[in-house]
């Protein structure tokens, strides 16, 4: 638990988690706080996704690094996706590594379905 919200160790679809990651990052970098972008995401989604979400949005707003708060939802980033984002907000560019991190997870969702295609 983090803050009081359950978080699953189950991992959301890859598919769900770049499309998520796609319109954090579109919001960051057209200058939408982060606590609001994720807010704004949270509201928009259900289930998992929100309470991942929303345990994020909790961390920001603790003060916790948004690297630091995506480590505290592993069923949606991967500890490469962490390593991105912290080297994002290290250099002023959260924007641009989150649509790194979508990218890289869109070509991760692609090569999952080529191989189950191949598997049936």
């Amino acid at each position: 638990k983090w803050l009081g919200l359950a978080v699953s160790r189950k991992r959301l679809a890859t598919s769900h988690a770049a499309t998520v990651t796609r319109e954090l990052a579109t919001l960051v970098t057209v200058g939408i706080t982060l606590a609001e972008a994720i807010d704004t995401l949270a509201s928009q989604h259900r289930g998992r996704m929100r309470r991942s979400l929303l345990v994020m949005q909790q961390s920001v707003l603790a003060g916790v690094s948004f690297a630091e708060s995506m480590q505290q939802v592993p069923e949606l980033f991967e500890d490469v996706d962490v390593s991105i984002a912290r080297m994002g907000e290290g250099s002023g560019d959260l924007g641009l590594a989150l649509h790194e991190i979508a990218d890289f997870k869109e070509a991760a969702g692609q090569f999952q379905d080529k191989v189950f295609t191949a598997l049936m």
